[in-house]
């Protein structure tokens, strides 16, 4: 495919006749993400992962091949994102390392040792460069940096927004939304409905690496045939394992 995610995604729907209201019913997928899609601005406030999962169950429903979709997907995946962490983690760990070289290296001698231990102490100052030390501590300095930048984007997001006081009417038009991601690890079937009116919001089979996004409003339980198969991915991160065999769980 040529073509952009989001032209490719739009051209589709318009061939078959279809506005972005009737493809978010359809889809459970917010007309405002549908069109953020489409025009491709990936910054509304959601995970990665989920943003991922709309353009997945977005191509499916519009008859795409999902695959061919997901291999121009300029969302990366949870394994790229763990990849990533995974660098940075070693990242800091040389650098933590090297620091502490520097600092044994750079250690006062003790007064009745300065004797025996001095020819030792210029012999390693020569090893050690000007410009060895800079590098180290360069590196130090852009590992604090990265460390302190993720900090402070998750306090960041962990704040809760102040909100603008607004007339009554307005809040009724507000309504509450979760959003949980269900990863199948084989051939599972699902039935995911509606605690309180039992309305079924989703049935179906899902493969082995294949992902479904739900979104809802309310309580909903979650019956499967398989849980050793299954993972439900909450929006916080929080990643729940259902028991083997037949079962069920709610999710509030």
């Amino acid at each position: 495919m040529s073509s952009s995610i989001g032209k490719i995604l739009s051209e589709k729907r318009l061939e078959l006749g279809l506005s972005l209201e009737e493809v978010a019913n359809a889809t459970k997928i917010r007309d405002d993400y549908l069109e953020a899609i489409e025009q491709e601005r990936w910054d509304f406030d959601l995970p990665q992962i989920y943003k991922r999962g709309f353009i997945k169950t977005y191509a499916e429903y519009l008859e795409l091949d999902p695959q061919e979709i997901m291999e121009i997907c300029p969302i990366p995946s949870y394994e790229a994102l763990a990849s990533n962490e995974k660098r940075r983690e070693m990242v800091s760990t040389v650098a933590r390392k090297q620091a502490a070289y520097v600092a044994i290296e750079a250690e006062p001698v003790e007064e009745e040792q300065a004797a025996e231990s001095s020819n030792h102490t210029l012999s390693l100052m020569k090893k050690v460069s000007h410009r060895a030390i800079l590098s180290i501590i360069g590196t130090v300095v852009i590992v604090f940096l990265l460390l302190a930048g993720i900090l402070f984007l998750s306090k960041k997001s962990a704040k809760p927004e102040e909100n603008t006081l607004e007339s009554p009417s307005s809040f009724e038009k507000i309504a509450p939304h979760r959003e949980i991601l269900l990863r199948a690890k084989g051939n599972v079937k699902l039935i995911v409905r509606d605690r309180d009116s039992k309305e079924r919001i989703y049935t179906g089979s899902l493969k082995d690496g294949e992902e479904r996004y739900i979104e809802y409003e309310k309580p909903v339980q979650i019956y499967y045939d398989k849980g050793e198969l299954l993972s439900v991915e909450m929006a916080n991160g929080e990643i729940l394992h259902p028991e083997k065999g037949r079962g069920g769980i709610e999710i509030k």
